[in-house]
C-alpha cells in the first residue's frame, strides 16, 4: 500500500451480524481507515467490489453462500492491491493454507482479534504479511504432515471413498472424538476448549488432525461424516 492511510477503504464481510458491528466499532478507533463497510453476505460484496474495490477486506472465512477462500480468489484478480485479511474461529493449519494460497494478505484468529490487529495493521502498513502465530504454528504442523504423506506415496482418501473396513480403522483418539461430538452438538472452537479445560490452541490442533484423518476441509464436512458414519 504506497496510498495515503488517511485513504484506506474498508470492508468486513462476515455472516455474524454482531461481529461485524463490533469490528466496525473497533475499526473506528484507527485514523487511517475510513468507515467501514460491512457485509453478511458475500455475494453483495462480490457485487460492490466489481464497482468499487477495498484497499483492506476483513473476510470470514466460513459463510453460507460462499467460503473466504472462494470470495477471495474471485476478487483478488480485479485488484491485486486489495489486502484481503482472513478472520476466523478457526487456527487450524489447512484453513491457513485455503485462505493464504487464495491470496489473502494476512490470517488473524477472532478469539484475539483485537489484541492482534494494532501488529498486524503495522505490518500491513509497512506491506509486510501477518500470520497469527498460533495459526502459523498450526499450519507449519500442518504442511509437515502433508509432505510426509507425500513423500510416502499417500494419497488421502475422503471417507466417502473408503470401504466399512477402512472407516473402521480410522484411528481417531478419545481426545479427538469428544472434540467432534461437541462439534456435532453446534459449540464453536472457544466453548469447546472451555468444556473440555483445553486452550483454544489444543482444540485447533485436534480439529486439525481430525481433517486430515477424514480428509476433510471445514468443520461442517466433518460433522456431517459423523453423523454419516456414526465416528463417535
Amino acid at each position: 500500500m504506497s496510498k495515503d492511510p488517511s485513504l484506506y477503504t474498508t470492508a468486513i464481510v462476515d455472516d455474524n451480524e454482531q461481529f461485524l458491528l463490533a469490528m466496525k466499532a473497533y475499526l473506528k478507533k484507527y485514523s487511517y481507515i475510513n468507515d467501514p463497510s460491512t457485509y453478511v453476505d458475500s455475494i453483495e460484496f462480490i457485487s460492490d467490489f466489481s464497482q468499487k474495490p477495498f484497499d483492506i477486506v476483513f473476510m470470514d472465512l466460513e459463510m453460507p453462500s460462499m467460503n473466504g477462500d472462494q470470495v477471495t480468489k474471485l476478487i483478488m484478480p480485479q485488484n491485486p492491491s486489495t489486502k484481503v485479511i482472513a478472520v476466523s474461529m478457526y487456527e487450524d493449519g489447512y484453513s491457513v493454507k485455503r485462505m493464504m494460497e487464495a491470496g489473502a494478505w494476512a490470517f488473524i484468529s477472532k478469539t484475539y482479534i483485537q489484541a492482534k490487529i494494532p501488529e498486524m495493521m503495522e505490518r500491513i502498513k509497512k506491506g509486510k504479511r501477518y500470520v497469527d502465530p498460533a495459526a502459523a504454528e498450526n499450519y507449519t504442523l500442518f504442511a509437515h504432515k502433508v509432505k510426509k504423506k507425500t513423500l510416502a506415496d499417500e494419497t488421502p482418501k475422503s471417507v466417502d471413498q473408503m470401504n466399512d473396513e477402512e472407516i473402521a480403522e480410522i484411528n481417531l483418539t478419545p481426545g479427538e472424538k469428544r472434540v467432534i461430538a461437541y462439534m456435532v452438538q453446534g459449540y464453536t472452537h472457544r466453548e469447546i476448549a472451555e468444556k473440555l479445560a483445553r486452550s483454544c490452541r489444543t482444540i485447533d490442533t485436534h480439529t486439525q488432525n481430525i481433517m486430515i484423518k477424514l480428509n476433510a476441509h471445514k468443520a461442517t464436512e466433518i460433522v456431517l461424516l459423523a453423523y454419516k458414519y456414526k465416528l463417535i
